[in-house]
């Protein structure tokens, strides 16, 4: 299918992606795993995205705060209503919200030419 876990850029990315899950807390596409509070994206860890999540409106309160510890993954928490660092290997967060690539395909000249006559010429 081509997709991957939604990596939202901005805080208008964010909010979209949230408005999407209503009641459940979900993993996005942001870890700390290879450098405490160096975040980077989970589709390539080269790129850094610290800077981009330092906006305050991107995380919850008091967060990224590595709580309970080894919280190496980022989720966005409902109750929070923003992002918040959390156990990679938690079970009580079952909910990714995935972003695919936009591919329009358009019929052949000829086709098109066909379809637009059938639609005035019966």
């Amino acid at each position: 299918m081509g997709g991957k876990i939604a990596e939202p850029m901005n805080a208008a990315e964010l909010t979209a992606v949230a408005a999407l899950k209503t009641t459940d807390d979900f993993w996005v596409g942001f870890n700390d795993i290879l450098s405490e509070n160096t975040f980077v994206l989970t589709s390539d860890a080269s790129t850094d995205v610290t800077m981009l999540l330092s906006d305050e409106m991107m995380w919850g309160n008091n967060e990224p705060n590595d709580t309970p510890g080894d919280a190496d993954c980022v989720r966005f928490k409902q109750s929070a209503n923003g992002l918040a660092d959390y156990m990679c290997e938690s079970e009580t967060i079952a909910t990714c919200i995935c972003e695919f690539p936009l591919t329009v395909v358009f019929p052949p000249p000829e086709e098109r030419r066909r379809r637009f006559k059938s639609l005035f010429y019966p």
